[in-house]
């Protein structure tokens, strides 16, 4: 059977998390073994075989279907893109079904579980949900359920994907994701005012947006722009759609590669406000002739 491959090379390779403070990479694994575990349950019932080369960071998806190699470094990027990758691999791959009956266990009293909805949220259909019980929902990894509710709103508004997130009656700590049917969007939605976005929000839209656009004809101007807050520290929102460059505060011959939504052929603007520390982001869809997402 032909398998289409795709890799992380250096998985969650940042230097806010990874790095000492003599600039040196860490040597412990990025991924341990239960958020392995969560990775290859997400796959288990797709085909999609679910690989990770702990001394290198490397992590790899082998989709079921042909496909040329797809090949990604983790500089600068952290848990998010992993969550990217998984969703699209398993779309490749003809997408999956969820049992209501499924319910995954959260390992760790602490653990961030609401990363989770962002793991699955592309995946569910119309009707779908999922249910996730363990873990610390107030973990400040990750949105919170109250955070997610504002998240969901502005998903809804600009993608037409709705969504809702609920604790059982019964049982604390167990939560459920579910999609709603779909709704139509604001065309070329465009964040209105002058108070920013937090880079959480950014982050999540952002997302939403690289799943949930529609390819283009050449000469479309379908868009949507928005305005986000900076922080020197967040690598989330670059991971999505930096340019290129070399070099960073720690190694001047370090390559940073281009943020994933360039990569699948996302046409982004962004223009910084440094002093206000801001920043305008127009993100338009790729064109037909080139977006690779197979979505």
């Amino acid at each position: 059977m032909p398998v289409h491959r795709i890799s992380l090379f250096g998985a969650k390779q940042n230097r806010k998390g990874y790095s000492n403070k003599n600039g040196k990479w860490r040597s412990k694994p990025r991924i341990n073994d239960d958020d392995l575990a969560v990775l290859r349950k997400i796959t288990s019932i797709t085909g999609v075989e679910v690989s990770y080369e702990a001394d290198t960071n490397d992590l790899h998806f082998d989709i079921p279907t042909a496909g040329d190699k797809m090949e990604f470094s983790g500089a600068e990027t952290g848990g998010q893109i992993i969550r990217l990758l998984v969703q699209l691999s398993i779309l490749k791959a003809g997408g999956r079904t969820f049992d209501p009956t499924e319910v995954l266990e959260v390992k760790g009293d602490n653990k961030g579980c609401m990363l989770y909805v962002q793991m699955v949220l592309y995946l569910l259909k119309v009707n779908d949900s999922f249910t996730f019980i363990g873990g610390n929902p107030k973990n400040k990894s990750a949105p919170n359920p109250d955070y997610w509710f504002n998240v969901f709103v502005h998903i809804k508004v600009i993608t037409g994907r709705s969504f809702v997130l609920t604790e059982s009656n019964e049982i604390k700590g167990k939560f459920t994701i579910k999609r709603l049917p779909y709704v139509t969007p604001y065309t070329n939605w465009e964040q209105k005012g002058d108070e920013p976005w937090d880079i959480y929000l950014t982050d999540q839209i952002l997302m939403a947006y690289f799943f949930t656009a529609d390819a283009v004809d050449e000469g479309d101007d379908t868009h949507i722009a928005l305005k986000s807050k900076m922080n020197k520290w967040d690598f989330h929102i670059p991971a999505l759609i930096r340019e290129e460059s070399i070099g960073d505060h720690k190694d001047p011959t370090r390559k940073i590669p281009e943020g994933i939504l360039r990569r699948f052929g996302f046409r982004i603007e962004n223009v910084e406000d440094i002093e206000a520390q801001t920043q305008t982001i127009t993100v338009r869809p790729p064109l037909k002739s080139i977006d690779s997402r197979g979505l």
